[in-house]
């Protein structure tokens, strides 16, 4: 480890200290005070249909419309081979991403069962939650890139880590050369992915494993199940670090919606956390 990567720790680590004390010193980490089973819990096989219709639609649906494209426009394809690969894949996953948003929304408002919110917020109320969402980024941030930079440091000294980025960002950046597609991309990296990853492991997922095995146990396992999603096989031992920081990240989302009870601050939280890593990678690529 260099002077430079200490520093950089030491200065991050500084910031992580203070947020954690003044989240403590205003009482945020406090539980909500009403009885575990505050919300009307969704049915095993609600959380099944829901995550199938988000997993069928990543591996089966998209794929399937890659191969009829390719098999329709082959002759194209060939020619034109360096520009489709980025083309094509961007926007069926985009589309993907905008097809599964709706279906989720639609069905989770149908299946009974409490999601979004205990009781019925007002528009100022999820306002606020939301503000709440973005300020918790202060307190999350400074720990989540502390995990992070910590992890990849230690793997450094068993073999060299080359640099990371998401799946997400790496598709954003084959779009940097198509101003439609990179603008609906940032649209997705910014919204629609993290209510689509809100409604389904804590608006699905902890809710059901919270009625069966309470909400500490629910939090934990729905942030290793957040963690898992995440894994991409293409990163290598690149994943370590990644998935480290997203555990605590889920650690944080999980925690605001038990303090909340509503999705909308945990929504906060993930596009504050979103918009920032796109921030971050176009200072990077000034």
């Amino acid at each position: 480890m260099d002077s430079d990567s200490t520093n950089e720790i030491i200065k991050i680590a500084v910031l992580a200290v203070i947020g954690l004390y003044i989240a403590w010193r205003l009482g945020f980490f406090r539980w909500a005070h009403t009885a575990e089973t505050w919300a009307v819990a969704p049915r095993g096989s609600q959380v099944f249909i829901a995550f199938l219709v988000y997993l069928s639609m990543q591996l089966l649906i998209l794929p399937s419309l890659a191969v009829g494209w390719v098999m329709i426009f082959e002759d194209k394809a060939a020619v034109h081979a360096e520009l489709s690969k980025p083309v094509v894949e961007g926007w069926l996953n985009f589309a993907g991403i905008a097809f599964t948003l709706p279906l989720l929304v639609w069905y989770s408002l149908h299946c009974g069962a409490t999601l979004w919110e205990r009781r019925t917020l007002s528009s100022m109320e999820r306002a606020k939650n939301v503000g709440l969402g973005v300020v918790v980024w202060l307190v999350a941030f400074p720990l989540v890139s502390l995990v992070v930079m910590g992890v990849r440091d230690l793997l450094q000294f068993v073999v060299e880590v080359p640099p990371l980025d998401q799946v997400a960002v790496r598709h954003l950046k084959e779009t940097f050369g198509y101003p439609l597609l990179f603008a609906l991309w940032n649209l997705a990296i910014l919204a629609l992915v993290p209510i689509i990853e809100e409604l389904l492991f804590r608006g699905f997922l902890q809710n059901w494993l919270r009625s069966i095995l309470g909400r500490r146990r629910a939090l934990v396992l729905t942030a290793l199940a957040f963690t898992v999603v995440h894994y991409s096989p293409s990163q290598g031992i690149a994943n370590i670090q990644l998935i480290a920081g997203l555990f605590l990240l889920a650690l944080f989302l999980g925690f605001l919606y038990e303090r909340q009870q509503c999705l909308w601050a945990c929504i906060g939280l993930h596009c504050t956390f979103n918009a920032f890593s796109i921030v971050f990678l176009l200072i990077g690529l000034s």
